[in-house]
């Protein structure tokens, strides 16, 4: 599979996405980030030396990763593409490449030889096993328009939605042989990476002035 970097070339990049499903965390993570503001605030409320600053940028480092880990998470639908953002990478994934969608510990998209992760999206081990039992003898996934069925989670529906909008744009093995695809295109997220050194940085030097 041919893995490119930058944005995709003659694809709708910008603009508003036709439909987003946000990570299943993302409720911890801003009851994370109301915890940590008020911590931040308890902090400077008691004082402002270097010692104080110094918590308050580890409280802002630990709030960057909550919003890297438990809230940016989303996959984005585009008219051509599937937008897959994890913590720090963007994967822009053409639908008529799309093979196959499955839930295991992360979502998994097959792309040729390629597997697109959607971390965010996934279960436990305890939950597989759940999830097996529990739909051993009957379906799981609806037909046609991707609706889900009573008592199928968010997880799989998200899973199904994907496969049938990438079945009717020309993916999941339903158009072979096709025209030859755009590739898929995986870029970083360089301003998260770099507020991470930053705020890392502040800490550390901040800790050692205070001791």
């Amino acid at each position: 599979m041919d893995v490119a970097s930058g944005s995709p070339t003659g694809t709708r990049a910008r603009g508003r996405p036709e439909e987003s499903f946000g990570p299943p965390s993302a409720g911890f993570g801003w009851f994370g980030i109301v915890v940590v503001a008020a911590f931040v605030g308890l902090v400077l409320s008691d004082g402002r030396s270097v010692g104080h600053l110094a918590f308050v940028a580890g409280f802002l480092l630990f709030a960057a990763v909550i919003v890297s880990v438990n809230i940016r998470p989303s996959l984005r639908l585009y008219a051509e593409h599937l937008l897959v953002r994890n913590a720090l990478t963007d994967v822009w994934v053409p639908w008529a490449s799309v093979e196959r969608v499955e839930v295991r510990q992360v979502m998994e998209i097959d792309v040729g030889d390629d597997v697109i992760r959607a971390l965010a999206f996934g279960r436990t081990l305890r939950q597989q096993r759940s999830h097996a039992a529990r739909n051993q003898n009957r379906p799981v996934l609806a037909e046609g328009d991707g609706r889900a069925l009573q008592g199928v989670d968010y997880t799989d529906f998200v899973a199904a939605k994907l496969m049938n909008v990438a079945q009717s744009r020309g993916g999941g093995g339903s158009r072979p042989g096709g025209p030859e695809q755009h590739p898929v295109v995986r870029t970083w997220r360089w301003a998260e990476m770099g507020l991470f050194g930053v705020l890392a940085a502040l800490t550390t030097v901040l800790t050692l002035l205070a001791l």
